[in-house]
């Protein structure tokens, strides 16, 4: 396992969720060969920096591509990868299941993660199926009909006064301090857990472009 940062080129051979420069870190590139699996995380073992917790996975992954009507307009032939299909709707499953394959085996008792949306309902979710307790912070302005959708999956929801934007940096503190793993929008493993959607893609086609939103960094 060696992290490296893409900014000041520092490493590191433990996991850190950000540099000393405070910039977020990558994980290397890892070399493998495929295998022949029935999910992506068993097609591609060799190319997880952590172990996939499989017998906690929820069915994430392996989405469909599908041929969209759009690029016979457009004259391209254009592909839609539907990754509405994963457990929680989002392809966010993807990135919290390898993180908490790495929390569990990390020996953490608890997870969290700064989120109103998509992430927040996906890390609820994975820690009531990996059996880790879970911490959910949000803005206090956040609204009681995104608080309801998250929070029928368990786990504490909290309210944080203050700045929104500083809460990202002070959540990996008080993780720190607690004992807590926040798995935030460019921690490693969860970006880790995202390229599974460009092995899938190039086991199908050889895409000239692909295009992804750009609310999503760790994306």
């Amino acid at each position: 396992m060696r992290l490296r940062c893409p900014i000041c080129g520092r490493e590191y051979d433990r996991p850190v969720q950000r540099c000393e420069c405070n910039e977020p870190v990558e994980f290397e590139t890892f070399m493998g060969e495929p295998y022949i699996g029935k999910t992506v995380w068993e097609r591609f073992y060799d190319f997880w920096p952590v172990e996939p917790a499989l017998e906690f996975s929820l069915g994430e992954g392996d989405t469909p591509l599908v041929k969209s009507r759009l690029g016979k307009e457009l004259g391209v032939r254009l592909y839609l990868k539907n990754e509405t299909v994963n457990p929680t709707w989002s392809f966010k499953d993807r990135g919290t299941f390898l993180a908490m394959s790495h929390a569990l085996k990390a020996g953490y008792k608890t997870v969290g993660t700064v989120s109103t949306g998509n992430m927040a309902a996906s890390v609820l979710a994975y820690a009531s199926r990996f059996g880790l307790d879970a911490k959910i912070l949000v803005s206090e302005n956040a609204s009681d009909e995104k608080l309801k959708a998250v929070s029928i999956y368990g786990g504490d929801v909290i309210r944080v006064k203050g700045d929104y934007g500083r809460l990202y940096f002070e959540s990996l503190k008080l993780g720190e301090r607690l004992g807590i793993y926040f798995i935030n929008s460019d921690n490693p493993f969860r970006v880790e857990g995202y390229k599974g959607i460009a092995f899938e893609i190039a086991e199908e086609i050889t895409p000239d472009y692909v295009l992804i939103p750009t609310s999503s960094g760790g994306l």
